[in-house]
């Protein structure tokens, strides 16, 4: 409460009064006289003292200067308002103030005391306690200009956001090679669905959803005519729509977009719904007709073939982008927790506004009657309820979807053509284009449309639901990439009917060529960048060029109020480009007094200046393919192979093989060459680049044509020789093991001889032997399935020593020696 002015402002203009009154001098003997620092002292009091009935007069004050806020003393200002209220006075009279609760050690410090007492009501200023002793007593006036030191906000530079670094070649091959095995699996479980769609019991149940009316208009009889059966078949389509929506619950969404994790972050997990579905469940299903949207689509494509309607499940395949950017996660706010004071009779925590000052909710004495303490001043806080607030657990419900991801097609045989049917998610009929979902929409996308019939075939239609294929649709498809158009054909292959297409199929195909035909020219200049038809010269690449210069028209790469026209060519004008020794390695040549039609900066190496006077060497000129012929190299003539600088021959390509000559692949070609005493040239392939540096492959040599059947023939023979050396190689390693095979045995009679002859010594003896047996059967080198030795017999063990082991210096010799070679002798002999 503000305190009362009345009688306050009495007694002070009472003062000023006094002090405004001349000081007389007294005459009484024995007073002391004034001086001059005595005078100054009474002059500075009576100053003050007007400021003081200044300030108490009902004058309107001096307005003070508007200070811009400063963000560290707007939140302790606050705090100390408020914390005035928390003040207990003492004495009606006197107050002595709490010490406010700031959050930063406060200057200004602001004390109220209200009381109905008569006695003297006490203001108290804001007060600078810092500043008092800093206050000039030179003052006159007592008017001053505030200054106050206003600090520079601190503005916190917002962390710019970390800029992602674009995907290596190695991370789009990834993303590329999973989204293709993304698609497989998606394909895969589209064949599942299909097939459970013919399940007979799921059949059963879902045909009493359809009236005998709805079925005999869904088969209308063939004496009709074309318009009369056209019309009874979609009244019933539209019929069994209704009707089976009516008796479908749906009790889940279906599937939706993937989206790949940076690293570092948790896979977002969505609700769905979905279990796993096998086909006990897909009967279930039929029978209580409650389920998710896509299972709903697929108990409608199973009714209609059980009533006789020729229909297909159609699928909106979700695979895993490979050319989007992956998608980061939201980031938390941060929670901002709230200032608290405390009271100065209880111990709990009040909360305090920060932005505007309201009522404290918590406590226990809203409502009621103040008690005397508030009525003086000091409200009277009551503790925090301690009741914990019961936190409601929000069950979160699956995402319905907005565009179907499984829908059906029937065959309308009065038209010959696939009808569209969603009876879940948008209950359309007919409206093929209310089924794709705009480009913002977060849980699908329209990229592949598989559309699967009764037979287990499948087709791909795309086009007939995707407004712009060629300018957005295509460009989240595999056919973007390089030669994917090509794999997209082949994985599509393996579903194509048996026996050629059918009549109804071929007007399908010519009906999506002509929807897609209708696309016309984008009118975004982002749709135009790898669009299969149009190109603009803006998005041309580093070796592609326009020629001829053929426009198709204009696009508007401005704005309406200032609009700039950009020329829009053909795709089939747009001319890749090669240096002359690119289309060399490709085995063609730059025809005489062509003229290149690009330059582009040539990529210099690293440490090496180009001088000015050599600017041409600067730019690498390019040319067209229309500018090129094939390579023709000079031909052999009389044996005689032609060679290029280096003393080999390019063969990048088998075209660039001279006339006359023959290449001939084999690792022993040019050793075949040598040994006949023939012409050849090293056949160069290509290049190995490793650490920079461009090294040449060879592989194989060229000689004359008439000497290619004698290089085979000497080919043949050194394969022999190398095939009866290895196999030499492995007839002594077999008879050094029998050797050591047959001395062991011979050890072990001459040690069985000294023992005694008894049965558990002899038996004893012959388990050792096994024991030695079976060591040394397995020191054995050979394999059990290795190829039968051809030499096996043919040589003599002084023809296997030929050459195999180097000559060293003979040992003496001794007895024991003496007597493995006598033993060798025998053995030999025994074999």
């Amino acid at each position: 409460m503000a305190p009362g002015r009345g009688k306050g402002k009495a007694a002070v203009r009472s003062t000023a009064s006094a002090a405004r009154a001349p000081a007389t001098r007294s005459k009484r003997p024995g007073a002391s006289t004034y001086t001059d620092d005595d005078v100054a002292d009474v002059y500075t009091s009576m100053v003050a003292e007007a400021e003081a009935a200044e300030a108490a007069s009902e004058h309107r004050p001096l307005k003070r200067r508007r200070v811009a806020p400063n963000p560290r003393l707007e939140r302790p200002a606050d705090v100390e308002v408020q914390s005035a209220d928390v003040v207990t006075p003492s004495s009606p009279v006197s107050a002595t103030p709490l010490a406010p609760v700031t959050q930063e050690p406060a200057r200004l410090q602001t004390v109220q005391d209200s009381s109905e007492s008569e006695g003297s009501d006490l203001e108290f200023e804001d007060v600078d306690v810092d500043r008092v002793g800093n206050v000039s007593d030179g003052s006159v006036d007592g008017i001053e200009d505030l200054s106050i030191a206003v600090e520079p906000e601190s503005s916190t530079r917002k962390s710019a956001l970390p800029r992602r670094k674009p995907g290596t070649a190695v991370e789009k091959a990834h993303r590329l090679l999973v989204h293709k095995l993304h698609l497989l699996c998606l394909l895969g479980h589209c064949m599942y669905v299909n097939g459970r769609c013919n399940n007979a019991a799921a059949q059963r149940h879902v045909r009493s959803v359809l009236s005998s009316k709805t079925v005999s208009y869904l088969n209308p009889k063939q004496n009709d005519t074309q318009f009369q059966r056209n019309r009874s078949f979609m009244d019933g389509l539209e019929q069994a729509v209704n009707n089976f929506n009516a008796e479908y619950r749906v009790t889940g969404s279906g599937l939706m977009k993937p989206h790949w994790n940076i690293d570092g972050d948790m896979p977002e997990v969505r609700e769905t719904g979905l279990t796993p579905t096998d086909s006990s469940d897909f009967v279930l299903a039929a029978k209580d007709l409650e389920g998710s949207q896509d299972l709903g689509n697929q108990l409608f494509c199973t009714l209609l073939r059980s009533v006789g309607v020729d229909a297909r499940i159609v699928c909106s395949l979700q695979p895993l982008p490979f050319s989007s950017a992956p998608k980061s996660s939201t980031p938390s706010k941060a929670r901002s927790t709230p200032n608290r004071v405390f009271s100065a009779q209880t111990s709990s925590p009040i909360k305090i506004s920060s932005n505007d000052d309201k009522s404290i909710s918590n406590s226990k004495t809203i409502g009621k009657v103040p008690s005397v303490r508030r009525r003086l001043g000091q409200p009277d806080f009551a503790a925090e309820s301690s009741k914990p607030q019961v936190v409601k657990k929000k069950t979160k419900s699956a995402p319905k979807l907005q565009y179907p991801v499984f829908w059906v097609e029937a065959f309308n045989e009065a038209q010959q053509k696939w009808i569209a049917v969603d009876a879940v998610v948008t209950n359309t009929v007919n409206k093929a284009s209310k089924l794709e979902p705009p480009a913002s929409y977060d849980l699908g996308q329209l990229s592949y449309v598989i559309a699967c019939e009764d037979d287990g075939t499948a087709r791909d239609v795309t086009r007939r639901y995707a407004k712009a294929f060629n300018a957005k649709t295509r460009r989240h498809r595999v056919e973007a990439s390089q030669n994917g158009a090509k794999w997209w054909k082949a994985v599509m292959r393996f579903f194509r009917r048996r026996g050629g297409k059918l009549d109804r199929e071929q007007v399908e195909d010519a009906e999506l060529a002509q929807k897609e035909a209708r696309e016309g020219m984008p009118s975004n200049v982002l749709d135009f960048k790898d669009h299969p038809y149009y190109a603009l010269e803006r998005h041309l690449k580093r070796h592609e060029t326009i020629h001829p210069r053929r426009e198709m028209g204009k696009v508007n790469a401005g704005t309406a109020a200032k609009p700039r026209l950009e020329p829009v060519f053909r795709r089939q004008d747009v001319q890749v480009c090669k240096s002359a020794d690119k289309w060399y390695r490709v085995g063609r040549e730059i025809k005489e007094g062509e003229q290149p039609l690009k330059h582009v900066a040539a990529r210099t190496r690293r440490h090496v200046l180009v001088d000015d006077e050599d600017e041409e060497a600067a730019t690498t000129p390019l040319y067209a393919p229309f500018q090129t012929q094939l390579y023709m190299p000079p031909p052999v003539q009389r044996g005689r192979v032609p060679r290029n600088v280096y003393g080999n021959l390019d063969i990048y390509v088998p075209s660039m093989v001279p006339p006359g000559g023959t290449h001939i692949r084999h690792l022993l070609a040019q050793r075949a060459a040598r040994l006949l005493k023939v012409d050849s040239a090293d056949a160069v392939t290509g290049f190995k680049f490793q650490g920079r540096h461009g090294t040449a492959v060879i592989d194989g040599v060229v000689v004359a044509e008439q000497y290619a059947d004698a290089v085979w023939a000497v080919i043949n023979g050194i394969e022999d020789e190398m095939e009866e050396e290895a196999s030499r190689a492995r007839s002594l390693m077999a008879l050094k093991m029998w050797k050591r095979f047959l001395t062991g045995l011979r050890v072990a009679e001459r040690v069985s001889s000294y023992a005694d002859p008894s049965a558990e010594s002899s038996e004893q003896m012959a388990d050792e032997g096994n024991e030695f047996m079976d060591d040394a059967h397995g020191l054995l080198l050979g394999q059990a399935d290795d190829a039968p030795l051809i030499t096996a017999g043919q040589f003599t063990l002084t023809e296997l020593n030929m050459g195999s082991k180097p000559t060293r210096k003979p040992k003496r010799k001794h007895d024991s020696d003496t007597d493995m070679e006598t033993l060798e002798e025998d053995e030999w002999r025994l074999l």
